[in-house]
């Protein structure tokens, strides 16, 4: 199971979640079963509301599964097309935090009521 977490400083399991998925300037991508830990940079973090594009680079990674605490329609939508699980991170402040509820099961899914609809929603 691999799982995306989108991040605000890149500190290893310290890092902080970053408020907004496609906005985020990182992505932890984390091997659940192997614990492997990688942490990209988002190179489309600065984009007009709902052109992110983060998707893709998912896609390629085998991504599973998405823990974010906001995010737009339209990338719910891609992500959920492209099979990809998305959780709500809510108020989890860390990578180790996020990873920990997820494993135990304490994270529920994102639904459409739940996207963001501006980058100011929360």
């Amino acid at each position: 199971m691999i799982v995306a977490v989108p991040l605000e400083t890149s500190k290893g399991l310290n890092s902080r979640i970053c408020e907004h998925f496609g906005s985020a300037p990182l992505y932890a991508v984390c091997n659940m079963d192997s614990g492997r830990l990688r942490i990209m940079e988002n190179s489309n973090s600065r984009h007009e509301h709902g052109q992110c594009n983060p998707v893709d680079v998912f896609a390629q990674n085998s991504v599973d599964a998405v823990l974010c605490k906001g995010i737009g329609g339209r990338a719910l939508i891609k992500l959920k097309m492209l099979d990809i699980e998305v959780f709500v991170a809510g108020g989890l402040s860390t990578l180790a935090e996020a990873l920990e509820s997820y494993k135990k099961g304490l994270m529920r899914r994102v639904e459409s009521e739940d996207a963001c609809q501006t980058h100011d929603c929360h």
